[in-house]
């Protein structure tokens, strides 16, 4: 009498004829492939020249500022392409000079101090940092800013003149009308100075021409502007601001 399997043996036997047939077949990684060009090699490079180049600085009094009167717009340059404004090092041997025809810059540091006249100690001062390509449109309020009001605390910057445009920097005395005493015990309102400082980066590799102070490969000009408002009932003649004194350090690798 033949032997017969029942049902459930042969779906057994069947599963494993099944499964060693079926090749298991090993899942490939995909690992992204990481080049380093030219780019990231010369990164490398620049970093290193920037460690082990000599740091020095360029000190230099920005030319001072007059009175300022509410709603006033004044303007100092902190460099310029093709005038010899001694910002940046000359070529010699001295502390600050530069040794050869190339710099690594790192930044300005501006400091400054002003002088609030004290019945205008609610006056706010704003500083921008204006930065041209070229030099063909002046920087008058009219260039800078969109005149639509002509109050230099609301109207905007015009940005399709100068997209570069921008404010580093707004400065007030926290109370307006406190009265100070005087010798004679009366109470009067005492002129405030402020003083302040303000680091600008300006990461750039500068060429000079052999022998003068004119950067290459960087735009016309860098300036600081700034413009005074008081909004107590103030005219365009008060004077808000006596004084106000700004000196520049550049700093700079020389390689």
């Amino acid at each position: 009498m033949a032997y017969k399997r029942s049902a459930q043996t042969a779906r057994r036997s069947s599963a494993k004829r099944y499964k060693r047939t079926v090749r298991r077949v090993k899942r490939k990684s995909y690992r992204r492939k990481t080049t380093r060009g030219r780019g990231a090699f010369n990164k490398k490079v620049l970093a290193v020249i920037k460690r082990t180049a000599e740091p020095k600085v360029v000190h230099r009094v920005l030319q001072e500022f007059g009175p300022m009167y509410h709603n006033g717009w004044q303007v100092q340059k902190l460099y310029k392409r093709g005038n010899q404004i001694a910002t940046f090092p000359p070529q010699g041997d001295g502390v600050h000079d530069r040794n050869g025809n190339e710099i690594y810059a790192k930044g300005f540091m501006i400091r400054g101090s002003f002088c609030l006249a004290g019945d205008r100690r609610g006056t706010t001062l704003r500083f921008y940092l204006l930065n041209a390509k070229e030099d063909s449109i002046p920087y008058t309020y009219d260039n800078v800013f969109q005149n639509i009001t002509n109050n230099a605390a609301l109207d905007p910057m015009d940005k399709t003149k100068f997209p570069h445009n921008t404010m580093i920097g707004s400065y007030r005395v926290p109370d307006r009308s406190a009265p100070t005493a005087s010798y004679d015990g009366t109470f009067e309102l005492i002129d405030t100075n402020i003083i302040f400082k303000k680091w600008i980066p300006f990461n750039k590799k500068i060429r000079f021409d052999p022998g003068t102070q004119d950067p290459t490969g960087i735009n016309a000009y860098l300036a600081i502007g700034v413009s005074a408002y008081d909004h107590n009932s103030a005219l365009e003649t008060d004077i808000c601001v006596k004084s106000l004194d700004l000196m520049s350090s550049f700093y700079y690798s020389d390689p």
